[in-house]
């Protein structure tokens, strides 16, 4: 080469360069060697031990470097698109708490230069699920002859059915129509109901509401009878029946 201005390298190693020439004389002059110590790119691998999980679990976060040495190990966390602020992790990685940072899909890089100050990076990518919390309302008493409203709310119930279980206390199951939203319940027999709703999400993790529980009264009957005619010296006698009084007062 007589104008040597860049040189690749095709692999890592010492290359030692000299330069020569010839004077019109054919007198032969050399430089002194330059040695130039040319290093490998760093492979960089960033793994989860889950891909997809809750954000109430933990994710087991890995750095892999091959080829050298890390100089400096810089880590950054977006979820759905948004950095998070501030965010740090141990240099070869490490527990990454999802509760956190809420559900979405997390992508985690980390650069990591070299000696030479070359940049290297690597992302992981998780997708985090909510966990799913359903409450159930509904009236603690009712009579027989009567309707109970039920509502039920719940988060990340979109896509998904809700499962109702209506039982009573001899063990049967009530039929009903209940929603993803609750619902009218009507009832046959009297005696405690127990009211229960689950939902499994996509990862197959199912969340149970707590139960709930109806007491459903039977109406109360009445009646008395009297004579239908009476002096104004006699007593009159009152003959009272009833059905499903129990502890109630006339």
């Amino acid at each position: 080469l007589t104008d040597l201005t860049s040189v690749a390298f095709s692999e890592a190693g010492d290359y030692t360069f000299v330069a020569s020439t010839e004077d019109i004389g054919g007198r032969e002059y050399e430089s002194n060697e330059v040695v130039v110590h040319v290093i490998e790119n760093l492979s960089v691998s960033v793994s989860s031990d889950v891909e997809k999980t809750h954000e109430d679990k933990t994710a087991d976060i890995t750095l892999t470097v091959e080829n050298g040495m890390a100089k400096q190990v810089d880590w950054t966390l977006t979820v759905d698109g948004v950095a998070v602020p501030d965010f740090t992790m141990p240099e070869q990685g490490g527990p990454l708490d999802l509760s956190a940072y809420g559900s979405g899909l997390y992508e985690l890089t980390a650069t990591v230069t070299d000696e030479l100050g070359k940049t290297f990076s690597d992302t992981v990518a998780i997708q985090v699920y909510p966990v799913i919390d359903l409450t159930i309302d509904c009236p603690a008493n009712v009579h027989i002859d009567r309707t109970a409203e039920v509502t039920l709310t719940g988060n990340d119930l979109e896509g998904k059915t809700v499962v109702w279980n209506v039982i009573s206390e001899t063990g049967t199951t009530v039929e009903h129509t209940l929603t993803n939203v609750g619902g009218t319940l009507s009832f046959t027999e009297p005696g405690a109901h127990i009211i229960g709703a689950y939902v499994t999400d996509e990862l197959g993790r199912r969340f149970e509401a707590q139960s709930k529980t109806i007491l459903v009264w039977n109406t109360i009957q009445l009646s008395f009878r009297l004579p239908e005619f009476a002096h104004t010296d006699e007593t009159a006698i009152v003959k009272m029946t009833s059905e499903n009084l129990r502890d109630n007062q006339i």
